[in-house]
């Protein structure tokens, strides 16, 4: 057995086990602080007192203190000086710098402040001096007994195992520390510790990427946001088949713009095909990741550290993501598929705190390294321990139309884009030598910065006077603020969505029903019905009959719903009445 080949292993468990026996038998002959149970005076200790023929001692409840606070100072000063030569190993091992002398100072330095302060701290008086020397006396007569009888049945274990082993019988030894500067194998452990890396994976990228030839896409021919749009319709249409509605790829494009995080809503894999076909398009990079069942924490997504491995494993997420990095022209995509599988909330809120507090430069931490803290190979996109989500990476998640992703869409739409995805029975004429488009990632987002910054695509200050007065009215009806980030949201998403081809009407309807409108579903009431035909026609009011579809059609299904709930409440009234009385 190792453990009892070591002297320091065998003096650590000796000292142990006989301090605890020494302060029993201290607690045996306190007379009046003694504990009353059958088990400490029916014991070996309780008869070795007897024999010895020892009287029970009345000890102030000082000088215990006292002692205590000194033995386990004394204890700690033991342990400290016996494990000295194991921690310098340690930190030579690590190519950290030791100073065993400076080690010792502060050892012994530290047992003396604690030592000398506690015996000033309980202001022991001469004749509390002696009875300190007194519980002492008492405490290593049981200890040095009990150290005998530990040491000698640790030696009878180890001799006994070596037997039934057939393995040599040898005394317990001290472990000689090896000499690092002439044993080669440490020197090469110790290489190797000051070579190796905490994030393994990501190193493999590096070299992958080191001397390697990015392919450079030519010139893109795309000279707005409405020929991507309609571009990437006629793609899909004359390649598979696939008819979109022309409001979900402006919306989509839109959302691209405005965040680094979008979730597609579709049904079926109509979301996850949709984005494979517009990174197809782009002639971009699209990763799928299907989440599981059991993904309940961060580690899922991001990696975790591995004390085994001293190394952090990173996830298949994260090395996408820095992957992506030494791919600036290309436009990336990874997306998350059946999202719904596992709690997002456990699973994915390193990425909602990541997006939502830094909408421009999003970034992952991993895990947290200062500079001068570590010596090995650090990635070359890592910074301090957190992987940046470039500007040609876009992380897109995607949900189902089964109600549970449907009830998740609505509950992410408060404070995340999401895009649903509609198709049209209209017939198009599509081009059908439409190929792919070699489109820059760079070039995306100078689109995405002209739409912003060209007047002509935002709201005036009538236009959005007016939207705001629609919305005001839903704070007066219902008592839902539409606070300063919706603002923002409005004034971007229009303006990439006109940019697209679309009006400014159609895009503040999809700003209405995913924001606004979608906070008053599920409520009841006679008040909501009234609140929900007046806002129908306040919208006609300011808007006309034929805008706001969307947000109409939705109002008119709450409202037929809310009725609807209203009769079965009373078909059932005079049931509970009933069941009342």
């Amino acid at each position: 057995m190792k453990v009892f080949r070591s002297y320091k292993i065998l003096t650590a468990l000796t000292v142990f086990f006989s301090s605890l026996v020494g302060v029993g038998a201290l607690l045996l002959l306190d007379e009046v602080n003694n504990l009353r149970s059958p088990f400490l005076n029916n014991n070996f200790l309780s008869a070795l007192i007897a024999k010895m023929g020892m009287e029970r001692i009345d000890f102030s409840a000082k000088g215990f203190a006292c002692f205590f606070l000194t033995y386990f100072d004394c204890v700690a000063l033991f342990f400290a000086l016996l494990y000295s030569g194991t921690l310098g190993l340690y930190f030579r091992i690590q190519n950290r710098k030791f100073n065993l002398k400076l080690y010792y100072i502060a050892v012994w330095l530290m047992f003396l402040i604690i030592f000398v302060g506690g015996l000033l701290f309980f202001d022991m008086k001469p004749y509390g001096y002696l009875e300190l020397a007194i519980i002492y006396g008492y405490f290593f007569v049981f200890f040095f007994i009990a150290a005998s009888l530990f040491f000698l049945l640790f030696l009878l274990v180890s001799f006994i195992y070596s037997r039934v082993k057939r393995e040599k019988f040898s005394f317990p030894v001290n472990e000689a520390l090896p000499d690092l500067e002439g044993d080669q194998e440490v020197l090469a452990m110790a290489q190797e510790a000051s070579n190796r890396s905490l994030f393994p994976s990501l190193i493999r990228i590096d070299e992958k990427y080191a001397n390697a030839k990015i392919e450079k896409l030519p010139a893109c021919n795309v000279l707005s946001l409405k020929d991507l749009a309609e571009g990437f319709r006629e793609y899909t249409y004359s390649r598979y088949a696939q008819n979109y509605n022309l409001s979900s790829v402006r919306s989509f494009i839109s959302g691209l713009a405005m965040s680094k995080l979008v979730f597609v809503h579709g049904d079926g894999d109509d979301a996850v095909r949709f984005i494979q076909y517009f990174s197809e398009y782009l002639n971009g990079i699209c990763s799928c990741i299907e989440v599981q069942k059991e993904w309940d924490s961060d580690s899922d997504m991001l990696g975790y550290y591995s004390e085994r491995e001293s190394q952090f494993m990173c996830s298949s997420f994260i090395e996408k993501v820095y992957e992506a990095a030494f791919n600036e022209e290309r436009v990336n995509f990874i997306a998350f598929s059946n999202m719904g599988e596992a709690n997002i909330d456990d699973y994915f809120g390193s990425v909602f705190n990541a997006v939502y507090h830094n909408t421009d430069d999003p970034q992952l931490n991993l895990m947290r390294i200062r500079r001068g803290e570590y010596t090995g190979k650090v990635p070359q996109k890592l910074k301090d321990g957190s992987i940046l989500i470039e500007k040609n990476t876009w992380v897109l998640g995607t949900l189902t139309n089964t109600v549970a992703e449907t009830r998740l869409a609505e509950e992410l739409a408060e404070d995340f884009v999401v895009v649903n995805i509609m198709k049209s029975r209209a017939k198009i004429v599509a081009d059908k030598r439409r190929k792919c488009l070699n489109m820059h990632a760079k070039e995306l987002n100078e689109l995405f910065v002209f739409a912003g910054t060209t007047e002509k695509f935002k709201l005036t200050v009538p236009e959005l006077e007016r939207f705001l007065s629609v919305a005001d009215y839903v704070y007066d009806s219902f008592n839902i603020r539409i606070d300063g980030v919706i603002i923002d949201y409005v004034q971007i998403f229009v303006s990439c969505y006109v940019y697209c081809g679309g009006s400014k009407e159609e895009a503040l309807d999809l700003v209405f029903q995913k924001k606004i409108f979608g906070k008053l579903k599920g409520l009841c009431g006679d008040h909501i019905v009234n609140g929900l035909m007046k806002l129908d026609s306040k919208i006609i009011e300011c808007y006309g009959k034929g805008a706001f579809k969307l947000t109409r059609t939705e109002i008119k299904k709450e409202i037929e719903l809310a009725k609807t709930l209203a009769e079965v409440e009373d078909i059932y009234r005079p049931y509970k009445q009933k069941k009342k009385t």
